[in-house]
């Protein structure tokens, strides 16, 4: 009875306007199923925070772009309804799910290697076994290195990058990389 009336207040309280419905991030699952036939599921998608089994139930409606974009999934589920997954599903969980690097590999033909190297946190080992398939603009950017693995891989990687790399912090390395640092930013003023 009381989920009836909660029912209610939230259909009275967007006047019956069934896309600010299910936009309505608040959505009880109870309630999604209850109006499944009312609900704009690709809102619903965009805005629910959804239990893996309501998912699983309901993954021939729900836009699973958007729910992989948007919350974590465990990789138990991802290798259970793979089947259904679709190229920008594969995109969105390469970018924000967190993954293994043995999913990762066990998988390397679907996802996407660009995602994985801006999205995932990747070991210096794994990039350098992988070096072909890995975006080292991304790996400047985004992953965390050492000054060895930088040296090592110097052809590679920016330095303009690493200025941006929240992860790495190149304000500890050695004074040669800050007298490279120091060029690089010279001649990035100079381009500009």
């Amino acid at each position: 009875m009381g989920l009836d009336r909660d029912f209610k207040k939230i259909i009275k309280s967007h006047k019956e306007n069934w896309d600010a419905i299910s936009a309505d991030p608040n959505l009880s699952e109870a309630f999604i199923e209850q109006f499944a036939d009312k609900l704009n599921w690709r809102m619903v998608s965009n805005r629910a925070t959804l239990s893996e089994a309501f998912i699983e139930k309901h993954i021939d409606r729900l836009d699973m772009s958007a729910i992989l974009s948007r919350q974590k999934v465990s990789e138990a589920f991802l290798r259970k309804n793979m089947a259904n997954f679709k190229w920008n599903d594969w995109k969105a969980l390469s970018a924000c799910q967190k993954l293994s690097e043995k999913f990762i590999l066990e998988f390397a033909d679907k996802i996407n290697w660009t995602d994985i190297t801006a999205g995932q946190d990747l070991s210096e080992e794994f990039m350098e076994k992988y070096a072909d398939k890995i975006r080292w603009e991304y790996v400047a950017r985004y992953q965390r290195i050492s000054e060895e693995f930088y040296w090592k891989h110097k052809d590679k990687l920016e330095i303009s990058f690493l200025l941006t790399n929240k992860k790495t912090d190149i304000s500890t390395w050695s004074s040669e990389f800050q007298q490279e640092k120091k060029k690089a930013m010279a001649n990035i003023a100079t381009v500009y």
